[in-house]
């Protein structure tokens, strides 16, 4: 009796840690989208998915250890299963969107989750050894922000030393939106179709703009910008 209670409330557990992961999971896609960075969306699901499937096997591990039953790789078996029909289930749906790498990340986040759970609370591997394990995806989104930063700098640099020619370019490519009250600019743009908002100081207004940029034509006007001013420093 007290198996079958540890079990049953082995697999409700899941249900709990994903509904946790996915209000998490909202505001790093704010900060993601803010500094043009949405292709690592789906390592941010890795990485929220793991934590909960880690932190699921570590409720599991407590509900056996209070009722006295060994632990042992049967319950966490029982979570994948569990997580891993509706994992698959969600990847057909939408493998041809762009939100099937995010269903992917939240498929290799979970089964990372509790291959490290497993490691850790069934086989007693090393501590240390299981953090070193867990930060691996971490360096992968550090690195890939990093990265994402990089590619961008150039352009608010070169836009930053010439903030007239720059406000004129946000006012005639048809990529770029403006939020400027004072000019009775003063909606905001659909945050999924628009990157930003970056902040300008704009000498002949003498004010501060905020900048939005579309995300399917953003490099290409960034990169038209660079060609044309960057051989006037």
């Amino acid at each position: 009796m007290k198996i079958f209670l540890a079990y049953l409330l082995s697999a409700f557990i899941p249900f709990l840690c994903e509904a946790i992961a996915l209000s998490g999971f909202m505001p790093f896609v704010l900060l993601l989208k803010r500094i043009n960075a949405e292709p690592l969306y789906w390592i941010e699901a890795a990485i929220i998915t793991m934590l909960a499937c880690f932190t699921a096997v570590f409720l599991s591990h407590t509900v056996f250890a209070w009722l006295s039953i060994k632990y042992s790789i049967g319950p966490i078996l029982c979570m994948v299963l569990i997580t891993i029909i509706p994992n698959a289930a969600r990847i057909a749906r939408f493998r041809y969107s762009k939100e099937g790498f995010i269903e992917w990340g939240y498929a290799i986040g979970a089964l990372y989750g509790f291959i490290l759970g497993a490691l850790f609370f069934v086989w007693d591997v090393s501590g240390n050894f299981i953090m070193f394990l867990g930060s691996i995806p971490l360096l992968l989104l550090a690195y890939g922000i990093i990265l994402s930063r990089t590619k961008t700098f150039p352009f608010w640099n070169l836009v930053s030393k010439f903030p007239d020619e720059a406000y004129d370019w946000f006012c005639t490519d048809a990529c770029w939106y403006i939020y400027d009250p004072p000019n009775g600019q003063t909606l905001k743009p659909d945050t999924d179709k628009y990157n930003g908002g970056f902040t300008l100081y704009v000498p002949k207004l003498n004010r501060r703009i905020t900048i939005f940029g579309r995300f399917d034509s953003i490099e290409q006007s960034e990169r038209q910008f660079l060609e044309k001013y960057s051989k006037l420093i």
